[in-house]
Order: structure tokens, then sequence, then C-alpha cells
């Protein structure tokens, strides 16, 4: 009975821990014989829901597909670009900065305009030159991802002048933030 009792909250804490990673809405129903079952597509009217995906959950899902690709083309970390998106527009397409940066990579208009980006606020275009920057700069500091990140936040010049990553207290920030948001998508 102990050892029945251990291996179902095991499986119902593995199950919830890959749900978790994978953001989906969880039904569940007790059969007649006392059986739980989850699922996150119900096949009948006996399921509940149990747990709601969030909006936000979703949204960052929504672009899996084309980072993933983007990232494999050009040899960039799914996390760390998922960490960057996070960071620089909250996975809002539409997103304006204050200093006019666009869309979910934040392009600046003349970088955009570098890149070959026509539409910076079409999702598959913004990531796509985001993606490529990313990689350049990723190649040009030598693997040093954090120059890396400080030339994208603060331009290439700043990290050239400063001979490293800017005493800017909004890039060390972005930094730091970066890459605590890469470990949540490893």
């Amino acid at each position: 009975m102990i050892k029945s009792a251990i291996i179902v909250l095991s499986s119902i804490t593995l199950f919830f821990t890959i749900v978790g990673k994978t953001g989906a809405d969880i039904y569940k129903y007790v059969d007649e014989k006392g059986v739980v079952h989850f699922t996150n597509m119900p096949t009948s009217a006996k399921y509940r829901l149990l747990r709601k995906e969030s909006k936000a959950q979703s949204q960052e899902r929504k672009y899996d597909g084309i980072i993933n690709a983007l990232c494999e083309k050009y040899g960039v970390e799914t996390s760390f670009i998922k960490a960057m998106v996070k960071t620089e527009s909250n996975f809002d397409p539409y997103a304006v900065s204050k200093k006019g940066a666009i869309g979910l990579m934040q392009l600046m208009p003349e970088k955009a305009k570098d890149l070959s980006v026509k539409d910076s606020f079409d999702p598959k275009q913004n990531l796509d030159g985001g993606i490529r920057h990313v990689s350049y700069l990723i190649k040009k500091y030598e693997g040093n991802v954090k120059l890396a990140l400080a030339a994208y936040n603060a331009g290439e010049s700043a990290v050239e002048i400063s001979n490293g990553v800017p005493p800017f207290e909004e890039t060390q920030n972005y930094i730091v933030k970066v890459l605590r948001l890469m470990k949540k998508y490893r």
C-alpha cells in the first residue's frame, strides 16, 4: 500500500514537472475504480480543469518554432535567445521602447535596416535579424556572452570604448537578468 502510494505520488510529481515545463491546460478525472487520470486534451465531459495555462506562458511558447529554427540556423543557444526576448519585449511583437526599439528583440530602426529587416513588427523578420546579430556578436567577442549582451544593449562602440562591459547600470542589470532567465529556459 505504501509502495503504491509512493509510486502514484512520484508519477503525479513527474507529470506536473513535465507539464509545468510545457505549460498546457491540465484536466483530471477519477474513474469508478479510483484511478486518477490526467490529460491536456480531455476526451469526455468527466474531465475537470485542474490547472489553466497562463496567457504569459502561452505567449512565451508562441514563438518557439521560429526561435528554435533560427537558433539552429545561426548557432545560438535557444535558452539564451528566449531570455533575451523575455527581457527585451516580454514576448510582445508590438513592443516599442521609449528609445524607439521595436518588436520582440527590440531592434533600433537603423540596426533593423542594417540587418535587412523590413518590418520590425513581423516576429519572423525581427527574430531573424536579432538572432543573426546576436550570433555575430558572440563570434566577434569569441564566445563571451557578457560582452555580446553588453554590445547588444549598449552598442558595440560602448564595449570598445570601455574595453569590456560598459559601466552603465542599465547594461549591467540587463546582463544579469538575461543570464538569470537563461537558466529558466534551459
